[in-house]
């Protein structure tokens, strides 16, 4: 894994880890949704929302420690 993927790790521990452990599984290890579900005794909508509502606090807390330059298009 590359220097970015150590750092998205060092940030998914600040997460709580409802929102964490199915984020890591799904963005760095490449467990299929239904999987992690099933893994983790959740319905796959709640997986589902767990995955984006981590991936919100992620970037939260991506924006709060790193300066991000932004394009005209938002890139």
């Amino acid at each position: 894994m590359g220097e970015a993927s150590e750092y998205i790790k060092a940030l998914l521990k600040l997460l709580p880890d409802e929102y964490a452990i199915p984020l890591y599984m799904y963005d760095l290890e490449g467990i299929e949704q239904k999987t992690i579900s099933e893994k983790l005794n959740l319905t796959l909508p709640n997986t589902k929302s767990r995955i984006q509502r981590g991936r919100m606090k992620l970037k939260e807390r991506f924006l709060e420690c790193c300066v991000v330059d932004f394009d005209e298009n938002g890139e």
